[in-house]
């Protein structure tokens, strides 16, 4: 490729590099026929899941893992913020990431892609999932988390497709934020009620 075409196609985004080097368009053929995924050494002998595996399974759809996760390739093909940006992360197209985030990685052999997030700063999936962004609802138990983990592990081509899960807001952070906020104002509410029952009333002479 020469160095006027390289200049020409810079731009990730602008015009494509396919046929101004054959290296590159041979390196291309052979990422774009990576489309099977090893299979999971986590399954039972007979490649199905492990119990603890078909618990996790059940997490996963309870705690509606498939809002992002879902599809053939365990992704929507969108981006969410799950709160991993900073200000190292730079921009995304030109834009702040914060608000936007990163595209939903896939979850078939993530048992081999450690480590995890956009950074690397998630080194085990049990920290991904020790992230308040990232589960929906409360916290996960420690069994859940086993289980959940467990299941992560065994996801790959033999897994079958998880449906995308509606929820009723932008996205389900959203509904967190929404919920922590009215907790509060409940909060509030119950404090300023309980000092009303301390001020006497015009017909209580005080002590």
């Amino acid at each position: 490729m020469s160095d006027q075409d390289f200049a020409n196609t810079s731009d990730p985004l602008g015009s494509p590099k396919a046929g101004l080097s054959s290296d590159l368009d041979n390196l291309a053929a052979y990422v774009s026929s990576l489309t099977k995924t090893p299979p999971s050494p986590y399954r039972d002998a007979g490649g199905v899941l492990t119990s603890e595996g078909l618990a996790g399974r059940a997490v996963f759809e309870s705690r509606r893992c498939g809002f992002c996760h879902s599809g053939s390739s365990f992704t929507d093909g969108k981006r969410h913020d799950v709160g991993t940006v900073k200000p190292s992360s730079g921009l995304g197209i030109g834009q702040p990431l914060a608000g936007v985030g990163f595209d939903t990685p896939t979850l078939k052999g993530v048992w081999n892609t450690a480590p995890y997030l956009h950074d690397g700063q998630a080194s085990t999936l049990e920290d991904v999932l020790n992230s308040d962004e990232h589960i929906i609802g409360d916290a996960l138990s420690a069994a859940e988390m086993g289980q959940l983990v467990a299941y992560l592990l065994q996801i790959d081509d033999r897994e079958a497709a998880p449906a995308a899960v509606p929820v009723p807001s932008s996205s389900p952070w959203d509904l967190i934020v929404l919920a922590s906020i009215f907790a509060a104002a409940i909060t509030g509410i119950r404090m300023r009620s309980n000092r009303l029952k301390t001020i006497p009333t015009s017909w209580e002479r005080p002590n």
